[in-house]
């Protein structure tokens, strides 16, 4: 597992710095991958059923109402109550303090939500809708840099990119799932950070994966062996340490 050391971005990285114009600029077609994404699973979601089955409601993913009762557990300060109250949470509560800020927004301003009983037209998928559809950005971009670190043509990675696209969709607009697409971005984004020498880097984000989603520890093993000897026990601290805390 080796990634090329020569692009600007890995300059910056190692020097401590970062250039958001540059980095956006070459993650253009990521994003625009994630705006086409937002835009056709809104559509879908209000779409679909008054224009195809003739139904007045709404096709929102039932599994992100769960998570979403969760993320008012962690907004309400009641973390002990994340695993229970049927929000059906098996994994770390990561993307629970994610959307704990959206929960709070939407508790607010008394919009409704698909849960425990599923409703028409949940009002807060208007505000929840966008933001998890939009998580497919960290994927894309992910996948994107390691593909430019590999010297993949922008032709191809556009080609990469649109499979990419089409299965986070049907992940984000269809089962519901933003901590496993968040998850998979941070698990690349630390291959793209041990392969530019950023060990540390590199630990923190497969930590902050495993919040999101546990299955990504199996990546860690692969990992700790590639990392230098020295750096293997900062790195395996830096991977447990989100989780456990």
């Amino acid at each position: 597992m080796v990634v090329t050391q020569g692009t600007p971005e890995s300059v910056d990285c190692r020097h401590g710095t970062w250039n958001l114009a540059e980095t956006l600029g070459r993650r253009r077609w990521a994003l625009v991958f994630t705006l086409a994404t937002v835009v056709t699973g809104m559509a879908y979601s209000l779409l679909w059923a008054p224009v195809i089955r003739h139904q007045s409601a709404w096709v929102t993913p039932g599994d992100i109402w769960a998570t979403f009762r969760g993320a008012h557990y962690v907004a309400w300060g009641g973390f002990a109550d994340v695993y229970g109250a049927k929000t059906g949470l098996v994994s770390f509560p990561g993307m629970l303090v994610v959307l704990a800020p959206i929960s709070a927004l939407t508790g607010a301003l008394g919009l409704s939500e698909g849960f425990p009983i599923g409703v028409a037209h949940p009002m807060a998928w208007l505000v929840l809708g966008p933001v998890t559809l939009g998580m497919a950005a960290v994927p894309l971009c992910g996948l994107d840099a390691l593909a430019e670190s590999r010297g993949v043509p922008l032709r191809q990675r556009r080609e990469l990119m649109a499979g990419e696209a089409a299965v986070l969709w049907i992940m984000l607009a269809l089962w519901g799932h933003p901590e496993d697409a968040v998850a998979l971005g941070l698990v690349v984004y630390a291959i793209v950070a041990g392969g530019r020498g950023a060990w540390r880097r590199c630990g923190w984000l497969l930590g902050l994966a495993t919040v999101m989603q546990p299955l990504t520890v199996l990546v860690l093993p692969t990992l700790l062996a590639w990392t230098p000897t020295r750096q293997r026990l900062g790195g395996l601290l830096r991977a447990v340490l989100p989780s456990v805390v």
